[in-house]
């Protein structure tokens, strides 16, 4: 039973260690972007798009609207 214990708790480091890595490439890729924008003077904003992403990340998981 221990053991079965310690792999759970492997795989959540792992899931972790994953989200982590997701997380530090998308800030990289939102600099890039910004960067884009400043540099074509694009609006820092976009409404629209923000409403619509986070609408379909919504379609994409069973996770509570909120989280």
């Amino acid at each position: 039973m221990t053991t079965d214990f310690e792999a759970l708790r492997a795989q959540i480091t792992e899931a972790d260690t994953d989200i982590i890595e997701a997380l530090e490439t998308r800030m990289k890729l939102i600099e890039e972007v910004a960067e884009f924008k400043e540099e074509n003077d694009f609006p820092i904003e976009d409404k629209k798009r923000e409403e619509q992403i986070i609408a379909d990340r919504k379609l994409q998981t069973a996770l509570d609207g909120q989280f």
